[in-house]
């Protein structure tokens, strides 16, 4: 909680998160009667409003953001910077329809849209194996109350900030880590040993081929933080890249072989 709190001073979207470190936090306290979870649940509520009131106030005056937007622009030199940026949240030292304009403009082309839609989908992936394989159901219904408040709030970063390819990457990442926090009993820990120990008797290629699955899911494709309007945030990974250049180069050098070859 301290930590969410000290980086939404310097970066607006981490506020956000901060319901979901509380959930963690409420949780994962078993020996808390519903009573006890019910006045920690609204601690929290309160606490939230009272961060986004703060921010309020701190950007309400009329603050200089040239050393934020010559920051950008070290970022992304080939970017034309308005005197107000675009990215982090839109919506501090604006009003309400001029900051929803900029968020939600470049969502109007197919071709953004679809991008992040499928960006979004991509990075699920291991969240979605989560589900599959944890016992969510088993969860209690306050449980799943705080996991939907936690979501909801994490959520609203999508609707104060332009740079939707980084909320992409820390909703999912987030969302992926606080599930394997929530849906893991306390009593697993204790049996874990003899599971690593069995484990390695398993065949290699197993291994093997989960490696590979991660490698190429990791190095096949990456989002761009942020994108003009009408261009893809989906672009090809680290894996993509690398067999591109080595086709080029060896197309270059076939062809230069080949020119030779005329030349004699």
């Amino acid at each position: 909680m301290a930590v969410y709190g000290v980086t939404g001073l310097v970066v607006e979207t981490a506020w956000f998160y901060l319901p979901m470190a509380a959930a963690v936090i409420i949780l994962n306290r078993n020996e808390w009667s519903a009573e006890q979870q019910t006045k920690a649940w609204s601690a929290s509520f309160f606490f939230l409003v009272g961060c986004f009131v703060f921010i309020s106030l701190a950007n309400s005056s009329k603050v200089s953001k040239v050393a934020i937007v010559d920051s950008w622009r070290l970022l992304y030199p080939s970017t034309q910077w308005g005197w107000n940026g675009a990215g982090a949240v839109n919506l501090l030292g604006l009003h309400l329809n001029d900051g929803l304009l900029i968020t939600f403009y470049s969502l109007c082309f197919r071709t953004t849209l679809e991008g992040y839609f499928y960006s979004f989908l991509l990075a699920s992936i291991p969240t979605l194996y989560l589900l599959r394989t944890s016992k969510f159901n088993e969860i209690c219904k306050n449980s799943k109350l705080g996991i939907v408040w936690a979501l909801v709030v994490m959520s609203c970063s999508f609707a104060f900030a332009a740079d939707w390819g980084r909320c992409i990457y820390l909703f999912t990442i987030h969302t992926f880590l606080f599930l394997t926090i929530i849906t893991t009993p306390p009593e697993r820990a204790d049996a874990g040993a003899p599971a690593v120990v069995k484990s390695f008797v398993k065949p290699c290629y197993r291994y093997a081929a989960k490696s590979l699955f991660i490698v190429v899911y990791a190095t096949s494709w990456q989002v761009q933080h942020w994108v003009v309007g009408g261009q893809s945030a989906l672009r090809p990974g680290l894996l993509f890249v690398a067999v591109q250049k080595i086709a080029a180069i060896g197309f270059a050098m076939g062809s230069a072989g080949g020119r030779h070859a005329l030349l004699q």
